[in-house]
């Protein structure tokens, strides 16, 4: 699947019958990318690991895409991108999972553009045959938490004062994992 990740495309209705293109991140997504990043409220950059108000930093997520190692995939409207999901794929001992990273611009949350992205990846997740997709979340976002946790993921551990953010002020981490392929796991937990 990955290696027609290239040309996917999906058209998709939102709540209130909005339509949204679903597409992969690509090199002139630049100044889309930051601008949909511009939109983060000061609540919102505290709890994203990247600082996001560097332009620079911002703009490389666009112009070094390595598929194997994530799949960032946009929601576009009238060529403007408003949300972006990530997958980081793991390596050598963590091959089997990756790691989900989700940003919506504010305008875009609660009519359901976050648990169609959130679907799209887990059905790419599955295609590529990946066993488990990870979310790390600050346990004060409890949407985030329950958004993740209606969509399947089930919460394996919590870590506290896992996070700090730009303030110097800790935070405890939850871990959410989906297992993607139930049939095929030899552990349990």
């Amino acid at each position: 699947m990955l290696e027609k990740i290239n040309i996917y495309r999906r058209l998709v209705k939102l709540n209130d019958g909005q339509a949204v293109l679903l597409r992969p991140l690509v090199e002139t997504d630049e100044d889309n990318l930051v601008a949909l990043f511009q939109t983060a409220t000061g609540e919102a950059k505290r709890f994203l690991r990247s600082d996001v108000s560097d332009e620079a930093l911002v703009r490389s997520w666009a112009q070094h895409i390595d598929h194997a190692r994530a799949l960032p995939i946009v929601a576009e409207v009238s060529g403007r991108v408003v949300g972006e999901v990530f997958l980081h794929f793991g390596r050598r001992s963590t091959r089997h999972l990756a790691e989900v990273h989700i940003y919506l611009e504010p305008a875009y949350r609660g009519k359901g553009l976050g648990s169609i992205m959130l679907k799209e990846v887990i059905s790419l997740a599955r295609q590529a045959g990946l066993q488990y997709l990870l979310a790390q979340i600050v346990l004060e976002q409890h949407e985030a938490i329950k958004a993740f946790q209606n969509l399947g993921f089930k919460m394996e551990a919590s870590i506290r004062d896992y996070f700090i953010d730009a303030e110097g002020q800790m935070h405890n981490v939850v871990i959410l994992m989906l297992q993607l392929h139930p049939e095929m796991s030899h552990y349990e937990f």
